[in-house]
């Protein structure tokens, strides 16, 4: 409920354009299965809010990588105001020291989005939303202001939250059964 309350919060200030009180990006932390992702999905689509999941960019061809990264750049600035979610950040931008690329193209495509995430120009129209279950794997650079300037906790789930995650699953599953034509009859009950 406390993270419902901070993340409407954000996104009513992106709404109404009070941009210096949006942070640059938050990063959601906590082992697998504690709703990071849906977390994150489910803010976009309450606040009707563009919602861009950022993938691997990088492909073996020459300059590819970085045609990549400036289209995606592109999408996300012709969105705006738009969420950006990169989903297992840990696993995406891995500390720069620890690359294994002798041709410098991972350094130079995480030091380019490093630059574009930290711009100041763009907040509260660009809102950075990462999911990790290992922040000690993180490059330094992303845990900087700028960046990632609120860091929540997700802890599992104790059993009244499981009901509630278990209703909201099913409402879910219900609108999508209604848009596709079918009917989907389950009744919701306190038991």
């Amino acid at each position: 409920e406390e993270h419902k309350l901070f993340i409407t919060e954000v996104v009513s200030n992106m709404r109404t354009g009070k941009l210096l009180a949006v942070p640059s990006g938050i990063l959601l932390i906590g082992s697998q299965g504690t709703g990071k992702t849906v977390f994150a999905e489910a803010m976009a689509f309450e606040a009707g809010i563009p919602f861009v999941s950022l993938r691997n960019i990088r492909e073996k061809w020459v300059g590819q990588s970085e045609r990549n990264l400036d289209f995606a750049i592109e999408l996300i600035l012709a969105q705006e105001p738009v969420v950006v979610f990169v989903d297992e950040i840990d696993q995406e931008f891995q500390l720069r020291s620890s690359i294994g690329d002798n041709t410098g193209v991972n350094q130079h495509i995480q030091g380019r989005l490093f630059r574009f995430m930290a711009d100041t120009d763009l907040r509260g129209k660009v809102l950075w939303i990462a999911a990790t279950n290992r922040p000690d794997l993180l490059d330094p650079a992303l845990l900087r202001e700028g960046r990632f300037d609120y860091k929540i906790p997700f802890f599992p789930p104790n059993s009244s939250e499981r009901l509630k995650i278990i209703r909201a699953l099913i409402l879910k599953n219900q609108m999508k059964a209604e848009q596709m034509g079918e009917a989907l009859n389950v009744e919701l009950t306190d038991e």
